[in-house]
């Protein structure tokens, strides 16, 4: 997810539990990510170690989820919905979404808890939510187009669980809109995303730092981190995010910290944040060491040159090399990323991925021996 830096001045009073949990039912789904990220920010859980994804989303469920996202937990708008019952379990979110406006009740006065809601149904109160409902620009059909990313329903056809899932997920990354002047037909960008604002509403706080160490690839270290661990300029963390973290390594990432006080503690969300990355194969390579690179652009055929940074960070197939040459920068087949995270316009860190490249002559699955033409073999 895009993001833009968001500090929160507050006494910051971190969320006590976040729910991290490990659905068995939605490995296989396509709605994964969206599922897990906004359920490990406390929008949504599913019960008994299911999320039940393909089981339509009920509006009951809806309206509990877009209470919990736009932080109206605390709102007591009395009994609206002549359908619900004061000891139902959606009571509270029901009656604020009615009385909010968000969530109207039919002309009798009900709501229809159990009732399968509908794609156009969802999308009007996150839209609420996010400032756009009254606005009449080519903005909000971004917005409406942004709602709708990863859907193959539309209008007025029926939400899967896993899809409502993906709706809210699409919405933490739309910017807000921070005053409506609907009179006039224009409007205020905020400059936040709806997760940006959600994290603050909780009183957490998103830091920026250099992703040095996953449990796998490491940046500056001999060893990688503790398995489900990453470490960020220096200090350790346990990761329980969405995003892959390796794919992250020397980049400099946002991050939301929960558990502070722990003696490890936890990321429970994590982004790049204004790098500037520059792939070069290695055919194209002229020269390369520790002060910078020469290489010919395959598209102007020009030759072109950058600059590294003093303390450059030489990765080699996802480990650190800390004593190297300029010779020890030369791989035959691959590539190499360059990674600028300080937008200086010098690269911090350089990624090598280098692979071999052999003629098998013939494979022996009993001894696990690949004979090469040359006459090596690998035993593995």
């Amino acid at each position: 997810m895009k993001k833009h830096i968001c500090f929160f001045l507050v006494a910051v009073m971190l969320l006590g539990a976040i729910p991290v949990l490990a659905y068995q039912d939605v490995e296989d789904s396509s709605n994964k990510r969206a599922i897990e990220f906004i359920s490990m920010l406390g929008i949504a859980v599913g019960d008994n170690n299911l999320f039940r994804p393909q089981d339509l989303a009920k509006k009951e469920e809806a309206a509990t989820i877009l209470v919990k996202l736009g932080c109206l937990d605390s709102v007591n708008m009395g009994s609206l919905a002549t359908d619900v019952s004061s000891d139902r379990w959606s009571y509270q979110a029901v009656n604020t979404m009615a009385g909010l406006g968000m969530m109207p009740l039919t002309t009798d006065g009900k709501f229809y808890p159990e009732r399968p809601i509908t794609v156009d149904e969802m999308k009007s109160p996150l839209l609420s939510l996010l400032g756009y409902q009254s606005i009449d620009a080519p903005i909000r059909i971004q917005a409406e187009s942004a709602l709708l990313k990863g859907l193959t329903a539309s209008g007025s056809e029926q939400l899967t669980r896993g899809e409502m899932a993906q709706m809210v997920y699409n919405a933490l990354d739309i910017e807000m809109v921070s005053k409506d002047l609907s009179t006039s037909g224009s409007y205020v960008l905020s400059g936040q995303t709806l997760l940006e604002w959600y994290l603050g509403q909780k009183d957490m706080i998103l830091y920026r730092g250099i992703l040095e160490a996953t449990d796998q690839v490491t940046l500056n270290t001999d060893e990688p981190a503790n398995d489900g661990c990453i470490v960020i300029d220096g200090q350790r963390y346990v990761y329980e995010g969405t995003e892959e973290p390796h794919a992250l390594l020397g980049r400099q990432v946002e991050f939301a910290v929960v558990d502070e006080d722990e003696t490890i503690p936890t990321v429970i969300y994590m982004s790049p944040y204004r790098n500037e990355e520059l792939v070069v194969d290695a055919d194209d390579l002229e020269e390369i060491g520790k002060a910078g690179m020469t290489y010919i652009d395959p598209e102007t055929e020009e030759e072109e040159e950058v600059d590294f940074a003093a303390g450059l960070a030489f990765v080699y197939n996802g480990r650190a090399v800390l004593d190297y040459v300029d010779a020890d920068m030369i791989i035959a087949n691959g590539s190499y990323t360059l990674v600028d995270n300080n937008d200086d316009g010098t690269y911090e860190v350089v990624l090598a991925e280098a692979y071999e490249s052999f003629v098998v002559k013939s494979t022996s699955t009993a001894l696990d021996t690949i004979y090469l033409q040359d006459g090596q073999t690998y035993r593995g």
